[in-house]
């Protein structure tokens, strides 16, 4: 796929080489939730340097009436998620942009303001912010009473490249209490970061992994690693804000601001015969 716009004189075009985009539903019984694991990995080239740019969103929702309850939280929001976060780090990659300071207080301010649909969309829009003085408002989000707004805010430190925070995403993943959708999002998190340490970590948590966890942090980890185009990793800094002169950047649709998921542990549902309901869109 070329990708021609927004792209400055005298620059090449970006080559994007799609290697994954999948959906992954789950559902035990009828009394568990529908979980959705949504997937995208590509390599982008200028014709100078080759990225490896991914996106994953695990998301659940216990229908009560119909299964199109689901839709809003499963397959929409994620879908939102998944081309924010992969037109951000286009953005970071290749075109240095970030958003102002300014905008990142009043993306804090929003993320801060309860347990809605628009604070939840303001979470995960600070990841997609290319500003690292993002990571003051992320980092108490992810200890978050909701479980859906941990997962975000673990989720938009990878996202924004916080290689500063590998201690805490660590700490994140291993906790004894760390329901299942955090440890997904922090392993995601510390792939993102892309350093040697890192990927010697998510490789290494997989391998001791068992039974479905394995299988599926496997899924979160061959995004990063088949295959992997060979880049210098450098240390996270802020990223000057494009100026005002410069093209647009790619655009990074917010998330649908609806009403969050409401947390549910999709990996210890209601007692009932377990079933193999894994389906792929």
């Amino acid at each position: 796929i070329a990708v021609t716009e927004g792209a400055s004189a005298g620059s090449h075009a970006l080559q994007v080489r799609v290697r994954n985009f999948y959906i992954r539903n789950r559902r035990v019984s009828g009394f568990s939730p529908l979980v959705t694991f949504t997937t995208f990995a590509a390599d982008v080239s200028d014709g100078q340097k080759t990225e490896r740019i991914t996106a994953y969103s695990k998301n659940s929702k216990l229908p009560v009436w119909s299964m199109g309850e689901a839709e809003e939280p499963c397959y929409n929001l994620p879908m939102h998620v998944v081309i924010g976060e992969v037109a951000s780090k286009i953005n970071r990659a290749f075109f240095g942009y970030s958003s102002s300071n300014e905008e990142v207080a009043a993306l804090a301010a929003r993320a801060r303001s309860g347990n809605s649909g628009e604070a939840l969309a303001a979470i995960y829009a600070l990841g997609f912010t290319n500003n690292q003085t993002a990571t003051q408002a992320l980092v108490p989000l992810t200890k978050h009473e909701a479980e859906t707004f941990r997962a975000a805010a673990i989720s938009a430190l990878g996202t924004l490249g916080a290689v500063d925070q590998l201690p805490l995403l660590k700490q994140l993943f291993g906790g004894e209490n760390t329901s299942t959708s955090d440890r997904y999002a922090a392993i995601k998190s510390i792939a993102d970061l892309g350093t040697p340490e890192a990927l010697a970590f998510v490789k290494q948590a997989q391998a001791s992994a068992e039974g479905d966890e394995q299988d599926d942090l496997k899924e979160i980890v061959d995004l990063y690693v088949i295959d992997r185009p060979v880049v210098a990793v450098a240390e996270a800094q802020s990223i000057p804000t494009a100026p005002a002169s410069a093209p647009a950047p790619v655009s990074a649709p917010a998330p649908v601001e609806s009403d969050p998921v409401p947390d549910s542990d999709p990996d210890n549902p209601p007692a009932g015969p377990e079933s193999d309901n894994t389906n792929a869109t």
